[in-house]
């Protein structure tokens, strides 16, 4: 198994020597079947659903602390 965060097409632009490049992705590639993932990384996901209930989280404690202000007065 080989995974990679690069698409193949960009394979060859991310090594210097053209040969050496054709010589790796010719094992790698021969008699194998590739599977491109689309769309965001679940890191990048989960990271932004962690964000929006901490916003989401921050708006309810400052209604909160108003409410208590209030009762106070």
């Amino acid at each position: 198994m080989f995974l990679s965060q690069f698409p193949v097409a960009q394979f060859h632009a991310l090594m210097e020597d053209k040969t050496a490049a054709d010589a790796i992705m010719d094992r790698i590639i021969h008699a194998s079947r590739v599977i491109e993932l689309t769309g965001e990384s679940m890191r990048k996901l989960k990271a932004r659903d962690e964000l929006n209930q901490d916003e989401e989280g921050g708006d309810q404690r400052q209604a909160m602390n108003h409410d208590q202000r209030k009762t106070k007065s």
